[in-house]
């Protein structure tokens, strides 16, 4: 095999299996926590809207992402009297590329996540498009909306905002 053919067949196959490992690097369990808003307007009544910004803390966690069991837990105390606590555990089918980590959790938030520093940062977007099903932003005792939210009509979980997460346990 000639010289060049044969560094590059090496160097492809060191590359292959460093991202194997990249790869495997990101499973584990990473907390943290992250600053989230809620943004929803009304699809029948576009003047009855809520908006809720969330500022979660890294302890306790206020993010949770099981990159192996496929399982993002977020759970932050509500930011003011007529938003409701942001608690969610969904399952996630996370896609890994090298260092980068994304995935739509079922309410349609888009997570692009990304390792550098032994950090797993990056934005959360509700995506219209990606949209799985409409997702309650609160149900259950303990948390009454307040006019002109109708409580009949829930708002829905549509997230945009930052995280920061930092390695659990692999």
């Amino acid at each position: 095999m000639r010289p060049l053919l044969l560094a590059l067949v090496v160097l492809g196959a060191a590359s292959g299996a460093t991202l194997a490992q990249t790869g495997a690097a990101l499973t584990g369990t990473w907390t943290g926590s992250g600053t989230l808003t809620n943004s929803w307007t009304d699809d029948e009544d576009p003047t009855i809207r809520l908006e809720c910004a969330y500022v979660g803390k890294a302890n306790p966690p206020s993010v949770t992402l099981l990159i192996g069991v496929g399982s993002l837990i977020l759970n932050m105390p509500p930011p003011r009297d007529a938003c409701p606590p942001l608690r969610k555990n969904f399952q996630i089918r996370p896609e890994i590329s090298g260092t980068r980590l994304t995935f739509v959790d079922p309410a349609g938030d888009r997570w692009d996540l990304a390792l550098t520093d032994d950090l797993l940062t990056g934005t959360v977007r509700w995506d219209r498009e990606a949209r799985r099903q409409d997702e309650d932003l609160f149900v259950g005792v303990g948390f009454a909306y307040a006019p002109p939210v109708i409580p009949w009509r829930h708002p829905k979980t549509r997230l945009t905002g930052k995280v920061t997460l930092v390695r659990a346990s692999r």
